[in-house]
């Protein structure tokens, strides 16, 4: 959510303000989308069996060595 949501009102056309207004939400431009996607996948890999998390290994661990380089 934007802190100033005039200033979101300068920067944005009018109907994308309108459809959050519709929606019952302040304008946000998705800054925290990628925290959010980091957080469901610590909690997908966190609900693995042991042995799902084995056979997975190599993809868990190539996205935690992506994730870390960012």
């Amino acid at each position: 959510m934007w802190a100033n949501q005039q200033k979101a009102a300068e920067r944005h056309p009018g109907d994308l303000l309108r459809w959050f207004k519709e929606a019952g939400r302040d304008y946000g431009d998705g800054a925290s989308y990628p925290k959010y996607l980091v957080a469901i996948r610590k909690e997908a890999v966190a609900a693995l069996s042991e042995q799902d998390r084995i056979a997975l290994g190599s993809i868990i661990d190539d996205e935690n060595r992506l994730a870390a380089s960012n």
